[in-house]
């Protein structure tokens, strides 16, 4: 890393900062994905977070304190897409607490994904199959017994403050016990996720 740059990226923090992305744009809610299949070109743009330069029009985050070194440091840097890197330039709204954040938020959802918590964002597959199970049941073949183990429709409109939706929840609750038979089948089939 050159002296003297808060650019002179190492190629340890480049590599540590495409890795920890997912290939994505940090920015909440962005679906930019930085390269692709179908052409060589890289949508990622390096942004700091304490800014580099006191001069710019994002100088409400320059950290005088700070060294060129640390401003070039991964702990100061997150990638986003060129639409987000402009609309952060927005000092009031994208403060560095804001930043920070971001990309704690990001690189956690990523964790999350890749230590497979959420499976179905981990295997897509799964819901279809789980879908197909629940739709190959003849609902009209449960033992009606079941209904009773559903609990006061009303109250729990109550409690989960849906009223507005009352009427299709009532119309659809009888389905509820036999819903809950079929989940119970799913999870003895070994899936261990209602």
């Amino acid at each position: 890393m050159a002296l003297g740059n808060p650019r002179g990226y190492s190629n340890l923090t480049r590599q540590r900062l495409f890795a920890l992305s997912g290939n994505c744009c940090a920015f909440y809610g962005c679906n930019v994905k930085f390269l692709n299949n179908n052409d060589e070109q890289n949508m990622a743009q390096i942004c700091h977070i304490e800014d580099a330069n006191p001069t710019t029009h994002k100088s409400d985050r320059y950290n005088s304190t700070m060294t060129d070194r640390e401003r070039a440091d991964y702990k100061n840097l997150i990638l986003l897409c060129p639409n987000h890197h402009i609309e952060t330039n927005n000092t009031d709204k994208y403060t560095v607490r804001v930043l920070r954040k971001m990309k704690r938020d990001h690189e956690n959802k990523l964790a999350i994904l890749q230590e497979g918590k959420n499976l179905i964002v981990k295997y897509p597959s799964l819901l279809s199959i789980l879908i197909n199970q629940i739709g190959s049941i003849r609902l009209d073949e449960i033992v009606e017994d079941s209904i009773k183990i559903a609990p006061d429709t009303h109250e729990k409109i109550l409690y989960n403050n849906v009223i507005i939706y009352e009427n299709i929840i009532e119309e659809y609750s009888v389905y509820q016990g036999k819903l809950n038979n079929i989940y119970e089948e799913i999870e003895n089939q070994g899936s261990n996720r209602k």
